[in-house]
């Protein structure tokens, strides 16, 4: 019998024509957990899928689209697939389909870890929330032109409010293209030269799947971006998604929010109504205080005799007068005393003043220096006596000193 010799090639051609072949092996469900995950820039993912005891090396094409949820390692999953070889390392492998978190859906588990993410970001911090206007002048509502929910927030809106004025942004709720026209008419609410107060985004109720697009993250995006107040009203009341989260108030229903949004036109009249009244009562309550005092101004003294309350002023200015004259002469006598007595005090230190009882002053002729002492005199010296009348011209002739005088020289 003749040995058949393969190459590598036609050996691994063999092997994946078998597994090609079976039936098992072209449809399989296999559970593991991922770990040594890459997504390549390509598109293509590739991870290892494993158990305690074994692991596979796993592919997933970007024909097949990528998860909903962000792939990790470590993740529990349920892949849907086939197995073949891979002709270049000889190697079997599985080509997954479609990948789901095992025990739990791919879009609830999507929907935590972009919540968990957004919030982590602070997306929903209370501290962002912007209040409602009182009275919106117009309301940009995101929603479907078809359908019940566009009726009835209109409805609604004209029930509690006739002429409130309402700016239909018609997009589609559900499916691929629904959550990037959403984002779109909500940045375009924002930047239109028509000013809008207040925007409604939401749906009907349906599905988790049918709700999907106010779960994406470039709505949520856009709602936290929006400069004008958003109300997110999606589906029913036990309904929550992303949007909801993100914005500045959620609302249970579509209808709902329409009445969070236009107040009711009967209470608003009531309320200004109630406003005027209270001003017109405050308005009488002053006018009558204000009468109560011009009243008794009227019957004050100085509105029945003006002219007395002038008398009096005028003798009360007499009497300050006569004060003032009092004691501006009181004041005058006493330092006119002082006066007096510092001038006497004066004059008795005044040299001069002892000329009128008598005594003179000698000056000589030359310097008029004032000569105190016999000894300061020469004979032949021309000298001036001063007298309290005059003055005479003398010549010494002879001098005397007393010997005491000459003792102390």
């Amino acid at each position: 019998m003749e040995t058949l010799i393969f190459s590598v090639s036609q050996l691994t051609a063999y092997i994946k024509g078998m597994f090609s072949s079976d039936p098992l092996l072209r449809s399989v469900y296999v559970r593991g957990e991922i770990s040594n995950y890459k997504l390549h820039s390509s598109g293509h993912s590739y991870f290892t899928l494993k158990d305690h005891n074994s692991k596979i090396r796993c592919v997933m094409f970007r024909q097949y689209g990528q998860p909903i949820f962000a792939m990790q390692d470590g993740m529990d999953v349920l892949v849907q697939g086939y197995v073949n070889v891979y002709d270049r390392d000889g190697q079997y492998q599985l080509y997954a389909e479609r990948i789901e978190p095992f025990g739990v859906g791919s879009l609830h588990l999507a929907f935590e870890q972009l919540k968990a993410k957004l919030e982590q970001e602070g997306l929903f911090d209370q501290a962002h929330k912007k209040p409602l206007p009182l009275l919106p002048k117009r309301i940009g509502v995101v929603t479907s032109d078809t359908g019940s929910v566009v009726r009835d927030i209109i409805n609604v809106a004209h029930r509690r409010y006739p002429n409130i004025d309402l700016l239909i942004v018609p997009v589609a709720v559900q499916g691929r293209a629904a959550a990037i026209q959403i984002s779109e008419a909500i940045d375009a609410l924002n930047v239109m030269d028509e000013s809008v107060d207040v925007i409604i985004v939401g749906r009907g109720g349906g599905s988790i799947e049918e709700l999907w697009p106010f779960n994406e993250e470039v709505v949520a995006r856009s709602i936290y971006r929006s400069h004008i107040p958003v109300v997110s009203a999606v589906g029913h009341e036990t309904d929550f998604t992303i949007s909801d989260f993100v914005a500045d108030m959620r609302a249970p229903t579509p209808s709902a929010a329409a009445e969070l949004v236009v107040p009711l036109k009967t209470e608003l009249e009531q309320r200004i109504a109630g406003l005027c009244l209270n001003a017109k009562r405050a308005v009488d309550m002053l006018v009558e205080e204000q009468r109560r005092c011009l009243y008794k101004l009227q019957g004050s003294r100085i509105m029945r005799d003006p002219m007395q309350l002038l008398k009096d002023k005028q003798q009360q200015l007499d009497q300050a007068e006569r004060y003032l004259l009092i004691n501006m002469h009181h004041r005058m006598e006493i330092k006119g005393a002082l006066y007096n007595d510092l001038k006497h005090r004066l004059e008795a230190f005044n040299p001069l003043g002892a000329l009128k009882r008598g005594y003179t002053m000698t000056l000589d002729v030359e310097d008029e220096s004032l000569i105190k002492s016999v000894s300061e005199l020469s004979l032949g010296q021309r000298i001036h006596i001063i007298y309290d009348d005059g003055r005479a011209q003398a010549e010494i002739v002879d001098l005397e000193v007393e010997r005491e005088n000459d003792d102390r020289r």
